[in-house]
């Protein structure tokens, strides 16, 4: 509760707060690549997804990326070939996010 003083009348006056700021969901579509792989092995998909990373492409993308961008096409390829939902990629990356 917060109060007003009305310096002509003298007069503090009760005004109620204003009402609490609706929290906007954000979507987690970045996390380091540390991130990723630990919410991977947390999953048991570590090694499904290791399994996939054939060509020298994306050996490089997966050895050397600082960070994992969720509409990668080499993600959602990976998405794709284990039959992720995208629910349950955007429950790894939100997973991700507090690692």
């Amino acid at each position: 509760m917060r109060y007003e003083y009305n310096l002509e009348t003298r007069e503090t006056t009760e005004c109620p707060d204003a009402p609490p700021t609706p929290q906007i969901p954000v979507e987690i579509t970045i996390v380091s690549m540390r991130q990723c792989r630990l919410a991977l092995l947390q999953e048991n998909q570590l090694d499904d997804v290791e399994a996939l990373i054939t060509t020298r492409e994306q050996l490089i993308w997966w050895d050397y990326s600082a960070i994992v961008e969720k509409y990668n096409p080499m993600v959602q390829d990976i998405a794709t070939a284990l039959a992720w939902s995208p629910e349950y990629l955007t429950s790894l990356f939100e997973l991700a996010n507090t690692l």
